[in-house]
């Protein structure tokens, strides 16, 4: 029980002696059975308490506090994460669309000027024709055309074998892998070849 002993508070517990031996014998009263007052002030108690309880609100609060700046920075850092993110994509279709600018760009000046190319060979007295790797015509002018008794667009792609016989074929073949390997023209003269049929 609490209770006021000179005006302070003392929670105070009575613990009684069933049996008359030990400390009863010396406690004993008279009009009943023997015991003991154990009385405790609670104003060091209380103040203890209620520092206790500052602390913990004090701990809430920090910890309450911290975890906000954290929240904070946390979100702030993916901000602007995604902000770098998104100007890098801005960036990146800047310069994709400069990109296609400029190939097709570059690819109008390409064509204009194999355009500008295939009008000058076509306009010339020589047969004139440019092969690739694989020795297929990829640009045959009007004038070689016209030796061999076709049309340009019919000569696009096919080789020597498909058009001549074998041994002007394989002659052409060898002036060919010498322009090739010398990096010059090679001018050879033919009688008008008959055409494989």
């Amino acid at each position: 029980e609490d209770a006021a002993i000179n005006g302070s508070s003392f929670r105070r517990s009575i613990f009684t002696f069933t049996d008359g031996k030990g400390c009863a014998a010396c406690h004993a009263d008279k009009s009943g059975p023997a015991f003991v007052s154990i009385s405790v002030p609670l104003a060091p108690l209380q103040e203890s308490a209620q520092r206790n309880t500052f602390f913990l609100i004090g701990l809430h609060l920090l910890l309450f506090a911290a975890g906000c700046a954290v929240l904070i920075l946390a979100g702030r850092r993916i901000a602007k994460r995604a902000n770098e993110r998104d100007q890098a994509r801005l960036a990146l279709a800047r310069l994709n669309n400069e990109l296609e600018q400029r190939v097709a760009a570059r690819t109008e000046e390409i064509e204009h000027r194999r355009l500008e190319f295939q009008a000058f060979i076509d306009n010339t007295d020589a047969g004139m024709f440019i092969k690739n790797l694989s020795d297929e015509f990829t640009m045959v002018n009007r004038r070689f055309a016209e030796l061999l008794h076709t049309t340009p667009e019919e000569l696009l792609g096919r080789t020597d074998a498909h058009l001549i016989p074998t041994d002007i074929s394989r002659h052409m073949a060898a002036c060919t892998e010498q322009a090739r390997t010398t990096r010059q023209g090679v001018e050879t003269e033919y009688l008008e070849p008959p055409l494989r049929p």
